[in-house]
Order: C-alpha cells, then sequence, then structure tokens
C-alpha cells in the first residue's frame, strides 16, 4: 500500500484507502471495526498526523468522498484504526451530537473506555451519555426525547415484566428494535411481555428501526402527543392507578 505496509488478500477497501493516505480510519468508518453500533454514512473518515501532507487525499484511488481529521498530537505508533476515544471525539466535529452520542453509549456498554476516560476526552458527548444504553437506536430515541425535556428512564425495571428500554413517566413504554431487517419481535417471549405490561395499565410502544432512523418525525409526534395529555402519567385518585388510556 505504502512503504512499509502491506495488505493481505481481502483486506478492507477503506483501511488500504486510510494507510495510502499516511493515515487511520476513524469516526464511523472505524467504529464497526470496534465492534461499536454504528449509525450509517457513505463518507471515509481519514485521521491523519498533525503533519501529514494535506495533499495525500487526492492521492488516494478510493472512490468515496473523504472527511479528514487531524490529530491534535504525534501518534506514538501507525494505526489502522483510531483509537474509540478518538473516533468518538472525531465523529463529534463532523456529524450530529446524536451520532456521537450512540458511539459513545456503545463503547462504554462494551467497556472500551471508562466514564473518566470520556468526559475528559469529550466532556460534551458524556454528558448526554448513558452506558445502560443497549442499542443504538435506543440511545437515539432517549437522546431525542431529552432534547425536549421528557422525564425518562432507561433500562427500567416493571413488575412480572422486567427491564424495558425506555419508561416514559410513569407508563409509557418504548421498546427499540436495535436491527434493520427484523419484523420488531424477537420472540413469543416479547408478546406475553407486552400482554403482562398492558394489563397493569402501561402503554407500549414498540418501535422498529425504520420508525428510528427513518420515520422519526411521526414517532415523536405521537409521543409528544401523548406527553402533553398526561396519559405518560398515572390517573390520580381512588382506583385510577392501572387505568387504561386508549391512543
Amino acid at each position: 500500500m505504502r512503504r512499509p505496509w502491506y495488505a493481505l488478500a481481502g483486506a478492507c477497501p477503506e483501511a488500504i484507502a486510510a494507510v495510502r493516505m499516511g493515515g487511520a480510519l476513524t469516526a464511523t468508518s472505524a467504529s464497526r471495526h470496534h465492534g461499536l453500533w454504528t449509525v450509517d454514512d457513505d463518507r471515509l473518515h481519514v485521521l491523519l498526523p498533525r503533519h501529514g501532507s494535506r495533499h495525500a487525499v487526492d492521492a488516494t484511488s478510493h472512490h468515496q468522498p473523504v472527511c479528514v481529521h487531524w490529530a491534535t498530537k504525534a501518534s506514538p505508533s501507525p494505526k489502522v484504526l483510531a483509537d474509540p476515544l478518538q473516533l468518538v471525539r472525531d465523529a463529534a466535529h463532523c456529524r450530529p451530537l446524536e451520532v456521537a452520542v450512540v458511539l459513545a453509549d456503545s463503547a462504554l456498554a462494551l467497556r472500551r473506555f471508562s466514564r473518566v476516560d470520556l468526559e475528559q476526552s469529550s466532556p460534551r458527548v458524556a454528558a448526554f451519555c448513558d452506558a445502560s444504553s443497549q442499542s443504538g437506536t435506543e440511545s437515539l430515541c432517549r437522546f431525542r426525547l431529552g432534547r425536549h425535556g421528557i422525564r425518562l428512564r432507561t433500562q427500567a425495571e416493571i413488575p412480572r415484566v422486567g427491564r424495558v428500554d425506555l419508561l416514559i413517566g410513569d407508563r409509557l413504554v418504548l421498546e427499540c428494535d436495535s436491527q434493520a431487517y427484523h419484523d420488531g419481535y424477537h420472540a413469543a417471549r416479547d408478546y406475553d411481555r407486552d400482554l403482562a405490561l398492558i394489563e397493569q395499565g402501561f402503554i407500549v410502544l414498540r418501535l422498529q428501526y425504520r420508525h428510528v432512523m427513518f420515520e422519526w418525525e411521526k414517532v415523536e409526534a405521537l409521543v409528544m402527543a401523548v406527553v402533553r395529555s398526561d396519559r405518560h402519567l398515572w390517573r390520580r385518585g381512588p382506583g385510577a392507578v392501572g387505568t387504561v388510556l386508549g391512543l
């Protein structure tokens, strides 16, 4: 690829392109290689040394838009991938904040770095993170609804059910499917959980991947309508708890 780098047959084309530029994959181009839940991005993100050549990008034959990130300090040794803290910091510079939060949540859950390290490296991202998040779609829902000041809990424990992804107020449950190609129900257990929730008076919204990634405005409008009408709260007064209100 370039002196003294060589690629094995079948090596990742994006990694080869980054090395040819004299850099390493970073942001969403590196996150999947670290096993992190990743939002799709059609750009190639490359971290170049702070004294790297600004002509390196033009020299590559990789036919993909390139987003260059410049290292703030010299790398101790050549790498193909930026480390998780670096890729989160780079994602925060070129993508919406929610993307960096998703990456950071995933990295915290997988223990790729500590909360303290994240707070020191990217305090703005750390302020919105939750290591208990079980998927990127859950992180996105939490971040987006949090911007409206909505009170919610992640991985809330419900009697006879167990943990749910998000609990808004007292009784509005959001369950988030993290897979692009799935019908939203993983097993018969999901049906039983929903029945148990509804029997106890909870409102259940089970969201597919497409709802979060491509149809969020519709979902957000529905959630906001429930919250504005206080249907996410238990009714007050004798015998009110558990009363089911229609959407």
